[in-house]
């Protein structure tokens, strides 16, 4: 899983991936992703940054279709995404760029599709059902400090 968006979202993205099994190894994401997160950690205080977020959210770029909403609205945004499949890079807004790729090469059991769904799914009716909105200004004001 790779997340990008507003920090104020970081615990809430933690609770969703405790509850959303990886499709390689069946374990959490939240799990799968934190190891993935420790092993590409280059200092000790790097590990413990990750250790002691909820869920470590990565910025967001310019240029999509959410910038409106963060930059001009200030609305909490939030852009998860599956990976695995080795070679992605290069394929997309390509002649690649296709069904038949998509199956036969990156997700052809439509796994990493099905685990996204879920994760979306999962995120989408717990903020639809919540009395008050999930969010963590604390979560915010730790990643504003680093």
């Amino acid at each position: 899983l790779r997340a990008g968006g507003s920090h104020t979202l970081e615990s809430f993205v933690g609770e969703v991936a405790r509850d959303v099994p990886d499709p390689r190894s069946g374990r959490p994401t939240r799990d799968v992703s934190r190891s993935a997160y420790l092993q590409s950690a280059g200092t000790l205080s790097d590990s413990a940054d990750i250790m002691n977020r909820p869920f470590p959210l990565g910025p967001l770029g310019s240029g999509s279709d959410f910038e409106p909403f963060l930059e001009r609205l200030g609305a909490a945004t939030l852009n998860l995404a599956y990976g695995g499949a080795p070679g992605r890079a290069g394929a997309y807004h390509s002649i690649y760029d296709s069904f038949d790729h998509f199956t036969r090469f990156l997700d052809p059991g439509f796994t990493y599709g099905v685990a996204q769904a879920g994760m979306m799914a999962t995120a989408t009716v717990r903020l639809a059902d919540a009395p008050i909105l999930p969010w963590s200004f604390t979560d915010a004001a730790r990643a504003f400090r680093s």
